[in-house]
């Protein structure tokens, strides 16, 4: 968002050839003035995205809850919250919707497009669905089209393995209507819920099934700095202790998980769950933070 306002701002603050003393200075001021508002803006939306991710350590699952502790090393010993506000938790998911959309508004839309035997896909840039379809048709005419997929926030292809099962949505876990396509086992899937759209592919028969964790909790995702990895504090049980658990994923992607060591109860695990997810996106802003600095 802030780029493409940035650079058609600047694109008409061009020094023509010939101006005199006096409107060079302007033209100047001007300019510095739009960095400094840029440098204001980005900095707002970091304390936003810092604020978030602090009242979603505290948040209770989805809900109109609040719970936690600030014991740990931030100096905030012995403070307890316990609360509840349902208009900080529609506050907090408008936030995370306004952070996603400034997150993806920087991104180009990437489309992967099905056609012919789908052997290979037609990568494009497009505003929507059936622009990248019509870009396609036009880079391979007579050929077939099946489907536009779009791509995740780092422009890459999601391709999603489904054993005997039907896949769901990898995004919310809902149902999804699918099809089949030329390629063989090859199926594209779309969500009754979200509308996300994507491709699944067997699983490899020599590959097992990774055993499935059981979470006995699960709280709220929360978005890092620039929009492109969420985090979920959780907590698995193991049935000889809680472990505290951190899902982090790239949006869209399989998460990988960091943990603590085990706890005797549930409730210390959620709490130790929501440190671990502080202290992950406390070091995010740390890093973004010094970056800006230097």
């Amino acid at each position: 968002m802030l780029k493409y306002l940035h650079e058609a701002v600047l694109a008409g603050l061009v020094v023509p050839e010939g101006a005199d003393k006096a409107s060079q200075r302007e033209i100047h001021r001007r300019r510095r003035l739009i960095e400094a508002q840029l440098s204001l803006a980005r900095r707002a939306i970091l304390m936003l995205r810092s604020l978030h991710a602090d009242v979603s350590a505290l948040r209770v699952g989805d809900g109109d809850g609040f719970q936690g502790t600030g014991n740990c090393e931030y100096g905030h010993e012995g403070v307890e919250v316990t609360l509840d506000w349902p208009n900080l938790a529609l506050l907090s998911d408008e936030t995370k919707n306004i952070l996603d959309e400034v997150a993806a508004s920087d991104v180009p839309k990437i489309w992967f497009v099905f056609h012919g035997d789908c052997t290979q896909s037609h990568r494009c840039e497009a505003d929507d669905r059936e622009e990248a379809m019509e870009i396609c048709a036009e880079a391979h005419p007579g050929s077939q089209i099946h489907v536009a997929i779009p791509s995740n926030l780092q422009g890459e292809l999601m391709v999603y393995g489904y054993g005997e099962d039907m896949v769901h949505c990898p995004l919310c876990g809902c149902r999804t209507e699918f099809g089949e396509l030329p390629r063989e086992g090859w199926q594209v899937h779309v969500c009754q819920a979200c509308n996300h759209s994507f491709i699944a592919v067997p699983d490899d028969p020599e590959e097992g099934p990774e055993p499935e964790r059981n979470f006995a909790w699960k709280g709220a995702w929360s978005m890092n700095q620039d929009g492109t990895i969420e985090t979920q504090p959780r907590v698995e049980d193991t049935g000889e202790g809680f472990i505290p658990t951190l899902a982090i994923s790239y949006v869209g992607g399989e998460p990988v998980f960091e943990t603590a060591a085990p706890r005797a109860t549930l409730e210390e695990a959620k709490t130790a769950a929501g440190t671990l997810g502080s202290d992950w996106h406390q070091r995010e802003i740390d890093a973004v933070a010094a970056e800006m600095a230097s």
